[in-house]
């Protein structure tokens, strides 16, 4: 990959995330390829995208989105002459139908965690409907104010407020935490380090296993943002204010997070309208 383009992706304010993916899209299509940027053709994109073909809409679209601003950007400062990526075209998301985890199976899962670590990481994720970005950068001293100040995806503020069931797990997991580090993260790897979020990922999955969740293999931290828009949602809040506590710029993103419980369903379709 060009070095140039690391920089550009930090002046675009890029997450440390969005430039971990792209980094890892582009370097494994020109892998694939097997060429220099400056030889590079449609023809050997299309053949790349087509090698790719079997993974998820929403993984597709990402690393197409990847390879397309790459080359739009060594086209920009010339060190091609042409845009092979111009006519790459995308894929349409197909948005899998997904039913939020419910509350019983959220306290299954805390109570299968074998870490106090684990279970504050769970109720804070599914509480707060933080990323795991954001969970994994929180400091010590964020979590001991009230509300809550972080900055999630584009560097962008917002609120978060920590309800006194959460923080009791988390004040209890705290004893345990080994003070004799140099990080100030809340939540510390075994080796005292900042966890990473593969490492949150596999936790979820193992746990959920362990709860007796059916479909623990795809268990992600995006079930517990799921779940807790969707238990606000039950709970009466509107959809703008659980827009604001998931931080998203865009409200019919938030409308994809909420899931309307069957009951809910059964009872709204059951009404006699007419």
């Amino acid at each position: 990959m060009n070095n140039g383009y690391m920089n550009y992706m930090v002046s675009e304010s890029m997450s440390q995330n969005t430039i971990r993916a792209y980094t890892s899209d582009i370097n494994s299509c020109l892998e694939f390829i097997g060429k220099p940027e400056l030889e590079i053709k449609y023809k050997d994109l299309v053949s790349w995208k087509a090698s790719i073909n079997h993974m998820s809409s929403a993984t597709v679209a990402r690393k197409v989105a990847s390879i397309k601003n790459y080359f739009e950007y060594l086209y920009d400062v010339e060190e091609i002459g042409s845009n092979p990526s111009l006519k790459l075209a995308s894929v349409q998301i197909k948005n899998k139908v997904k039913t939020a985890l419910t509350p019983a199976q959220i306290r299954a899962m805390v109570d299968c965690a074998d870490k106090l670590r684990s279970k504050a990481i769970i109720t804070m994720l599914a509480s707060t409907g933080m990323r795991i970005s954001e969970l994994i950068n929180l400091t010590i001293d964020q979590y001991h104010n009230n509300p809550i100040i972080i900055k999630g995806k584009g560097d962008k503020e917002r609120v978060v407020y920590i309800t006194d069931a959460t923080r009791d797990i988390v004040d209890q997991y705290l004893k345990t935490r080994n003070s004799n580090t140099q990080y100030s993260n809340l939540f510390l790897s075994s080796w005292c380090c900042p966890m990473q979020p593969n490492n949150v990922s596999l936790m979820l999955k193992n746990t959920a296993k362990k709860a007796g969740l059916e479909n623990w293999e795809s268990i992600s931290n995006h079930w517990l943002r799921t779940a807790a828009a969707t238990m606000q949602s039950e709970a009466g809040q509107p959809i703008e204010v659980i827009q604001e506590m998931l931080g998203h710029s865009c409200i019919n993103t938030t409308r994809r997070y909420v899931k309307i419980a069957d009951k809910r369903l059964q009872q709204a379709m059951s009404v006699q309208l007419f």
